[in-house]
């Protein structure tokens, strides 16, 4: 785990959390975590949902954690001026009501007024420009409404000192915060007492300011608790989609560092294989068998994640439940040597790998390219004739002679000559099955086969290219997908829903 800094940035529409990490003098910044907020009416006010920013912060220390951060230091900033009160028992007294709200309508008058204290007078002491929201106005606004709910109230707590407190159970104001109260005096930046006690307001809820940066505690074993169930919720969900078919996703394929890689990474959905999510932990994973060279795919899992202190494995485990569906890794195949061409075809249906020595210093990444396409237009079965095993040529020659012995023209010949005809019959077996003996897709550059293209191609460049190997990987081949019944599948989910 990667010691770092997170700082918890909430606004009125969003809040996000992102570690800041110090290297080689270097502040590098990451996002690791994002949630929507936002204000809704509740018993005729507008109002946060602050029980839910409560559980996203938590979230969000899930989430910094499951991306290889080990926090030493938390900080939460949001907008100003809003609070929440607590009782005796610590329970939160009434709503958090916004900014927003029309409650505070006509309160500097009534200060003025009910209070005599004018605006300048109140500016002289507190330097705090007038806003209709300005908490001073919000608590007279409530001493108004509901006197009881100041009556019950022990603490009174800013929206980021609330967050603070549930984090690590230490009560306090931030100085920076509990200046847009305009209860605290300038000269002092400590709560203004007389103008408290003018107002009528309860001092007593009002805690110690703190300047920006105090460490107020550790986090609470709650919260630490909180923190890991939510890890091992998500990791027992990530095994229950790991029984899923995945049969899409993308075959890829990438040159890196001058190393040929070709890989096949499954999801469940077609959907999920075309977010920029899923397409960057393909490349990722594809740099690390680049990189790392492993033995096979557990191999693979093993490595560490690029930019992460976590494993492939881990990271796989994340992704799953961030997505939400199954993924796995299927295959993958590396050439380190000569010149590779890497090839995607149709957004990762098919992903080739083609492999060449070249020779005379010339670019042949023109001629790879149209190489792959041909593997990915023809799918031959084989690279070259001399491949072919003599148990398939075999079987070719036996299928030849027996459809010559279906043939009433043919059936008649004698064994030899049928044998011989069979043998001429294997030019067209080549050249339907053998990349180097296929005619080559792309007449409108070269008229002939495949081999003819290649020392055509090189020629004209004055160098030679000599083709040694290829990998093609087609997006779910061989997997048996499942057949979904979709009517039975919305039935299970409304049964479930009324359970």
């Amino acid at each position: 785990m990667q010691t770092c800094t997170l700082a918890v940035d909430i606004g009125a529409s969003s809040g996000r959390h992102i570690v800041g990490t110090v290297q080689n003098g270097k502040i590098t910044l990451q996002e690791v975590y994002r949630f929507e907020n936002g204000v809704h009416r509740e018993n005729g006010h507008l109002c946060w949902d602050i029980d839910t920013l409560a559980k996203e912060v938590v979230n969000g220390l899930k989430a910094a954690h499951d991306a290889g951060f080990a926090p030493a230091t938390i900080g939460i900033d949001t907008w100003a001026v809003d609070f929440v009160l607590l009782d005796a028992d610590n329970k939160r007294i009434g709503d958090a009501v916004a900014y927003r709200d029309e409650r505070t309508e006509g309160i500097r008058e009534a200060l003025e007024k009910e209070y005599g204290l004018t605006f300048a007078d109140h500016y002289a002491r507190t330097g705090i420009q007038y806003q209709p929201f300005n908490t001073v106005y919000q608590l007279m606004a409530l001493k108004k409404e509901h006197p009881e709910q100041l009556a019950a109230a022990k603490t009174f707590l800013m929206v980021p000192d609330y967050l603070n407190y549930l984090l690590c159970g230490v009560p306090a104001n931030e100085y920076t915060n509990a200046s847009t109260t305009a209860l605290v005096g300038a000269d002092s930046r400590d709560w203004d007492d007389a103008l408290i006690e003018k107002l009528g307001l309860p001092r007593g809820i009002f805690q110690p300011i703190k300047t920006a940066g105090t460490v107020l505690g550790h986090l609470t074993p709650e919260i630490q608790k909180a923190v890991e169930w939510l890890r091992e919720k998500g990791l027992a969900k990530a095994a229950k989609k790991a029984d899923r078919v995945a049969a899409e996703g993308v075959a890829y394929a990438a040159v890196v560092n001058g190393i040929g890689v070709v890989i096949e990474v499954n999801s469940e959905t077609d959907f999920a294989a075309k977010t920029d999510a899923f397409m960057d932990l393909v490349k990722n994973l594809a740099t690390v068998v680049a990189t790392e060279n492993p033995a096979d795919v557990d191999a693979l899992k093993a490595c560490k994640y690029p930019g992460s202190n976590l494993t492939v494995t881990e990271i796989m485990q994340e992704k799953v439940m961030s997505i939400g569906e199954n993924m796995q890794i299927r295959r993958f195949a590396r050439f380190a040597d000569n010149t590779s061409v890497a090839y995607v075809h149709a957004g990762g249906t098919h992903g080739v790998l083609v492999n060449l020595a070249v020779e005379g210093g010339i670019d042949a990444t023109e001629i790879g390219k149209n190489v792959a396409m041909q593997i990915a237009a023809m799918s031959p079965k084989y690279w070259d004739k001399s491949q072919v095993p003599q148990a398939d040529v075999d079987k070719e020659l036996a299928v030849q002679v027996a459809l010559m012995d279906n043939d009433p023209k043919m059936a008649s010949k004698p064994a030899a000559v049928k044998e011989k005809i069979a043998a001429g019959k294997m030019a067209a077996f080549y050249k339907e099955s053998c990349l180097l003996q296929q005619e080559f897709v792309r007449s409108d550059l070269y008229k002939g086969d495949v081999a003819g293209y290649i020392a055509d191609a090189a020629k004209k460049l004055g160098g030679k290219v000599t083709f040694v190997d290829a990998v093609h990987y087609i997006k779910g081949e061989g997997i048996e997908k499942k057949a979904d019944d979709f009517a039975a599948e919305v039935a299970a989910q409304i049964a479930g829903a009324q359970k």
